[in-house]
């Protein structure tokens, strides 16, 4: 009997060690750190916004600029959402048997993940397309007309204030080339 007891008074003294530790919080140091810096508010990193200017530009065999485009966007840094996007062009008619389906041709311009190094250069990843009907292909009389497109995916670097050339490729019907230069500037 005695045993039994003994037993059960251990029992109650270990659950009153519980309750007490419980009921005085002792043991909760750790989960009183972790309310106090949940409680504070997050230090954000400040952003900052930024201008890019995106230039395409046509050039003949000889270098001469023969065509350009301009087109401006804005980016935070750090980027909070989607990417930048620019888009601007028309959607052409192309006729399939009875059907008549419309294509996108123009210029489209993504800007993803833009991050400071250095407090000077920019850096992000670019994707840019240009389409256009292709003006030697015959769109008259029932034919069907050719798109030419060019199209770039890259990481691009570039200092502050400064013009760069991101993208260049030949024109496969020319002796030209297509080419993009982007120059990034601050914003207050």
């Amino acid at each position: 009997m005695r045993e039994g007891w003994m037993r059960k008074m251990t029992r109650w003294m270990v659950m009153g060690g519980v309750l007490a530790v419980a009921c005085t919080g002792y043991g909760q140091q750790a989960n009183d750190k972790a309310a106090t810096k949940a409680d504070q508010p997050k230090q954000e990193t400040a952003q900052q916004g930024f201008q890019l200017v995106f230039v395409a530009r046509e050039v003949d065999e000889n270098g001469k600029v023969v065509n350009s485009r301009r087109f401006d966007t804005m980016i935070a840094v750090p980027e909070n959402g989607p990417p930048s996007s620019i888009r601007t062009g028309a959607k052409i008619p192309v006729s399939m048997g009875s059907n008549t389906t419309y294509t996108d041709v123009g210029v489209s311009f993504d800007v993803y993940r833009p991050r400071l190094l250095n407090g000077d250069r920019l850096a992000m990843q670019v994707t840019a397309e240009i389409s256009s009907l292709d003006p030697a292909s015959n769109t008259g009389g029932g034919g069907q007309p050719r798109i030419r497109q060019n199209r770039w995916v890259g990481d691009v670097q570039v200092s502050l204030g400064e013009h760069k050339v991101i993208f260049r490729s030949d024109d496969l019907s020319s002796k030209g080339a297509m080419q993009i230069e982007v120059t990034a500037t601050r914003v207050n």
